[in-house]
C-alpha cells in the first residue's frame, strides 16, 4: 500500500508538471500567433494575418481580443461566411452586446439568410432591459437594410413606450419619408415640440425639405405647409386638407383630389373626411 501510494503521488506530480509544460508551450504558441497576426495585418497581408489569428483562436477559443481582430480582418476582406462564427462566439461571450447581434444579423442578411438575420436582430429585445432602447436600435438596423416597413413598425412601438422622445419622433419622420409617405413625414415633424432643437436640427430641416419636394407642390403652398409643420400639432389629415384646398383654389383639381382622398382615408367618419370623400369623387 505504501509503494502504491508513492506511485500515485509520483504520477500525480509528473502529470501536473506535464500539464504546466503544455500550458506554457500553448501560451507561447498563442503569443507567437498573435504577434505574427499583428505583423501581417500591419503589412496589409490580411489573409495571412487572419490565418495566424485563427491559430491563436484554436488555442484559446474565448479570447475576445483575438475574436475582435478576426472580425475586423474578415470585414475588410468581405468574408461574411467566416465572420458568422466569429460574431457567434462574441455574442456568446458578451450576450448583452447590441453591436455583436447587429453585426451577426447583418452577416446573415448579406448572405441571403433573411430569416436568420431577423431572428438574431430580434434577440436584441431579449437582452436589453429597456424595450424602448432595444426597439430604437432595431428600427435603425431595419432602416439600414432597407426593411422600411419593419423600421417604421419598430419606431412606432418605441415611440409608444417613450412618447416624449423627440429623437424617436424625428426618426419616425425620416423612416416615414423613406417608406414613400412624404405627407406622413411632415406630420411626424409637426409633432415635434416647436422651438426645440429636434424641430430645428439639420436632420429635421433636410427631412422637411425632401418631403415638400416629393409632394410636387407650388412654391407658395410649400411655404404654407412648412409653416403648419413649424407651428406644431398638425396631423396628416390637417396637412392634406390644407394642400387640397390650396390646390383647388389654384385650379389644380386633379392633384387636389389626391389630397382629398388622403383626408378621407385618414378621417373616414368625420364631417371633414366625408366632405373630402365627396370632393375626391367630383
Amino acid at each position: 500500500m505504501h509503494v502504491a501510494a508513492l506511485l500515485v503521488c509520483a504520477l500525480t506530480c509528473a502529470t501536473a508538471q506535464l500539464e504546466r509544460d503544455l500550458e506554457a508551450k500553448l501560451a507561447e504558441r498563442h503569443w507567437q500567433a498573435v504577434v505574427l497576426g499583428e505583423l501581417y495585418a500591419a503589412a496589409g497581408r490580411l489573409r495571412e494575418a487572419a490565418a495566424h489569428y485563427e491559430m491563436a483562436r484554436r488555442i484559446r477559443p474565448d479570447d475576445t481580443t483575438v475574436l475582435i481582430e478576426l472580425s475586423r480582418l474578415y470585414k475588410r476582406l468581405g468574408d461574411d461566411r467566416r465572420l458568422v462564427p466569429v460574431y457567434e462566439a462574441l455574442c456568446r461571450l458578451q450576450p448583452t452586446s447590441v453591436a455583436w447581434l447587429s453585426e451577426l444579423g447583418a452577416c446573415h442578411f448579406r448572405l441571403g439568410q433573411r430569416q436568420k438575420a431577423e431572428a438574431v436582430w430580434r434577440r436584441i429585445l431579449e437582452v436589453q432591459p429597456s424595450r424602448a432602447y432595444a426597439l430604437r436600435h432595431l428600427a435603425d438596423i431595419y432602416a439600414r437594410h432597407g426593411l422600411k416597413e419593419k423600421a417604421l413598425a419598430a419606431c412606432r412601438e418605441a415611440l409608444a413606450l417613450s412618447p416624449r422622445d423627440e429623437d424617436l419622433r424625428l426618426r419616425l419622420a425620416e423612416f416615414t419619408l423613406a417608406a414613400g409617405d412624404p405627407l406622413g413625414a411632415l406630420a411626424a415633424l409637426g409633432q415635434l415640440t416647436p422651438g426645440r432643437y429636434a424641430s430645428r436640427s439639420p436632420r429635421a430641416l433636410r427631412t422637411r425639405t425632401a418631403a415638400l419636394e416629393a409632394l410636387n407642390l407650388p412654391p407658395d403652398l410649400r411655404g404654407e405647409l412648412s409653416a403648419m409643420v413649424a407651428g406644431g400639432g398638425c396631423s396628416v389629415a390637417d396637412l392634406a386638407w390644407g394642400a387640397a384646398l390650396a390646390l383647388e383654389r389654384a385650379g389644380r383639381s386633379d392633384q387636389a383630389r389626391e389630397f382629398f382622398r388622403r383626408v378621407a382615408a385618414e378621417e373616414p367618419n368625420t364631417p371633414r373626411g366625408k366632405k373630402a370623400a365627396e370632393k375626391a369623387r367630383e
